[in-house]
């Protein structure tokens, strides 16, 4: 255990037993090699010797000491992991305050070792063999690829998605809690963190992980080509950013997640009894079972809705996979309602689909994107038309972004993920390919016609 702190060990039931660990991790075990790995890089000539050095020819020489990059990186991640293991986890894991704290952080931090042991060990037998390394391509693929390869990416997956928000949490739970404030600082001032904090060590695996493909392109560039290493190499390098890029992916779609749920509670749903009429009963059943974290979030940011030229709204605007919503934002809270504009003569409503005299010309906040299009304003170099084909009427939503740069970003986003649902839809058997119509037989508003509706409803 770290020097100075109260906590002790106690192997709690919440906490992975010790015979998983790998043997030289196992409480029994008193030293362990990796633990020692210096800091700096050792030189090629301390590994070969100086005879050694002079029999290489320079392209295998730069080969060589890749290689060495190699072994010695990955060796020195193994002692990161062993000890967010030893000093971090293992405590905080066996106390009942920080025990889920623990599991959010390092949530398989023994798998983690287990697996970078392997490698580990692979490349050091292969060193022990013969300080000048031979072909390597086996053991990278074995790792990489493979019913292995995607048991390690799914681990990596496990061990990153999460750790921005644990982080965050560590920080919020040390500031309430002296004792755990003070743990850490006895931890971190343990010798073997080599002056690094807990949250300096907790991300290197994801750094690993863009290491991978850089070692592996510097192997190939003094690997030998069409020969079997070189190939099994080639493979290896593009396992590796495959892995790279799906761990990503986890960790955005994490975030994502955690970041709808956070907007879930700020939300506040404003829904409108009266919904006596088909479309608008199936509006207020959309506000009603609105979940933010059933969705996938795609993009989100501040417009403003300009209703009529007196009447803007600060808006958060959220587009999900399928839907964009619109919510009203008012202090700290997110409002989920209808918008309604003024309708003042029978004219108007038969210009633009409605037939519901005496009422407002509501504006629902979740627009399906399967029905929509955006048009940028001809006369506004920060504005764009959100068009709403949906049965119910078209309906036009305009909305004000904060620069040209913004627009153009959320024009493109909205296009193509509409794009996206609507091609969904017409690969369905009972899908139409006929375009989408209103009630009224109104069809999708061209450029020409924005101009002349949108005067209709917004006067």
């Amino acid at each position: 255990m770290c020097r100075g702190h109260t906590w002790l060990y106690r192997g709690a039931d919440n906490v992975e037993s010790a015979d998983d660990l790998p043997p030289d991790l196992r409480p029994e075990e008193q030293t362990d090699s990796d633990l020692d790995v210096e800091n700096d890089l050792p030189t090629l000539k301390s590994i070969v010797g100086e005879e050694g050095i002079r029999k290489l020819k320079p392209k295998e020489k730069k080969r060589q000491e890749v290689l060495n990059e190699l072994v010695h990186t990955e060796r020195a991640h193994v002692r990161n992991l062993k000890i967010l293991d030893k000093l971090f986890f293992r405590p905080m894991a066996a106390e009942t305050s920080t025990s889920d704290l623990a599991k959010q952080l390092l949530p398989n931090i023994h798998s983690m070792i287990r697996l970078h042991s392997s490698f580990n060990n692979s490349l050091k037998s292969v060193r022990k063999e013969n300080p000048v390394i031979g072909e390597v391509g086996n053991i990278f693929l074995k790792r990489f690829d493979g019913e292995e390869g995607e048991t390690f990416k799914n681990n990596c997956a496990t061990f990153c998605r999460g750790q921005s928000f644990a982080l965050d949490a560590l920080k919020k739970q040390q500031r309430k809690e002296q004792r755990l404030s003070q743990f850490l600082n006895d931890a971190e001032s343990n010798p073997l963190c080599r002056r690094l904090q807990l949250k300096d060590l907790v991300p290197t695996q994801f750094q690993r992980l863009t290491k991978y493909p850089l070692l592996i392109e510097n192997l190939l560039k003094y690997t030998q080509t069409n020969t079997d290493e070189y190939r099994k190499l080639t493979l290896a390098h593009q396992k590796t950013k495959e892995i790279l890029a799906e761990v990503n992916q986890s960790v955005k779609e994490f975030e994502n997640h955690q970041r709808l749920k956070i907007l879930q509670k700020k939300m506040e749903k404003k829904i409108p009894q009266d919904s006596q009429e088909i479309k608008r009963k199936q509006v207020h059943e959309d506000m009603k079972n609105l979940d933010l974290p059933q969705h996938k979030l795609v993009y989100e940011g501040e417009l403003t809705w300009r209703l009529r030229p007196n009447r803007l709204i600060d808006m958060h605007v959220i587009l999900l996979e399928d839907i964009l919503v619109l919510l009203q934002k008012q202090d700290e809270k997110l409002i989920l309602k209808c918008q309604s504009l003024n309708v003042h003569n029978q004219s108007d409503l038969t210009q633009t689909g409605r037939t519901d005299a005496g009422k407002g010309y509501t504006h629902s906040p979740i627009l399906k994107l399967q029905n929509l299009l955006s048009r940028n304003v001809a006369t506004d170099k920060k504005a764009f038309f959100v068009i709403n084909t949906s049965e119910a009427g078209p309906q036009i939503y305009e909305l004000i972004a904060n620069n040209q740069t913004s627009r153009k970003t959320w024009h493109n986003h909205i296009n193509s993920w509409a794009e996206v649902c609507k091609s969904k839809k017409s690969q369905k058997p009972a899908a139409s390919s006929t375009p989408v119509k209103s009630h009224a037989g109104v069809t999708t508003p061209q450029p020409e016609e924005i101009t002349e509706i949108r005067s209709k409803i917004t006067r």
